[in-house]
């Protein structure tokens, strides 16, 4: 051991440092909150205790969903975040869209809203959006600090023909 102090030091000391650079630049998500659940709704509704969200009837699995709305339609992202107990931060929704001309991410809203203690089925909230444009969309779930906890994924296109709608709890 005595032979090999040296490296183990070292060794220790790079990880140490490596995990604090990817934590401080959002390389990997700040610790210990995590995105459970986060999707994009037609409609979403406090409801007592939960939340009703409307949704086309379409499968999307393994697929950006693609909303179609009419250009006068509000879009809503819900996400639900885990928390430890002992908690009290921010959560930001940053909405952002992807201009094709500038090829790159521009932000359009950011939402922000609070959560405190712990809860099991963890942290729920939503936020929405109006005058949306047609194309890629993300929202960002971010810590106070711009920490990304998730990234939520979705186009938007618009349509004038009605969508098999269903609702459902969450």
């Amino acid at each position: 051991i005595h032979e090999h102090k040296k490296l183990f030091l070292l060794t220790i000391g790079g990880v140490f440092v490596l995990i604090n650079i990817l934590y401080f630049t959002n390389m990997i998500p700040p610790v210990p909150l995590s995105l459970k659940v986060g999707d994009a709704y037609y409609q979403v509704t406090k409801v007592g205790g939960g939340y009703q969200v409307t949704d086309d009837t379409r499968s999307h699995f393994l697929k950006n969903k693609t909303l179609y709305i009419s250009p006068s339609d509000s879009v809503y992202v819900f996400s639900s975040v885990f928390a430890p107990t002992k908690i009290d931060t921010r959560i930001t929704h940053r909405w952002q869209y992807y201009d094709t001309i500038q090829k790159k991410w521009t932000t359009e809203n950011v939402v922000i809203f609070s959560i405190s203690g712990g809860r099991e089925q963890g942290y729920r909230g939503y936020s929405f959006k109006t005058s949306t444009k047609q194309g890629k969309w993300r929202v960002r779930v971010e810590t106070s600090r711009g920490q990304i906890i998730g990234t939520i994924r979705f186009n938007i296109q618009y349509s004038s023909e009605p969508q098999e709608m269903e609702e459902k709890m969450l």
